[in-house]
């Protein structure tokens, strides 16, 4: 169980015991990750990874990646690893960003809360679907 504070420099140590543990090390070839600059940090800085997508990593010189620890040359595996930032993890992000702004459009918000309710609560749906039956039918 990971316990402590989620640093770089502490994610790498738990992710180097589990390696070791499992007898994977020198099997890992890709590790993927949130866009968090903890797991950059972890992986792009400790293990010397190749960020996919990024020829010339942008991310090495972010001032932020080497602020909770100095690096030691001891610290850097020689395994070279590429680090792929799950796409489905930013597109989540966006989508839930996107859908703040949504709700706080009245029209857009009250329709997005009505489909939320019809989603979640079987009351609220039969309701929904029989005042919507009177409105279009008249019966």
């Amino acid at each position: 169980m990971f316990t402590g504070s989620h640093t770089g420099g502490n994610i790498k140590g738990e992710f180097r015991q589990i390696c070791v543990e499992f007898e994977i090390s020198d099997k890992v070839s890709y590790i993927i990750s949130d866009n968090a600059s903890n797991m950059r940090k972890a992986f792009e800085v400790h293990f010397m990874v190749n960020s996919e997508g990024n020829a010339e990593d942008e991310t090495v010189c972010d001032e932020e990646i080497w602020c909770d620890e100095s690096i030691s040359p001891d610290d850097i595996s020689t395994n070279l690893v590429v680090h792929i930032r799950c796409f489905a993890h930013s597109l989540l992000l966006c989508v839930r960003d996107g859908l703040k702004v949504i709700r706080s459009l009245s029209v857009l918000g009250k329709c997005s809360r009505i489909a939320t309710l019809l989603h979640t609560s079987i009351s609220f749906k039969v309701t929904f679907e029989c005042k919507l039956r009177l409105e279009f039918y008249g019966s």
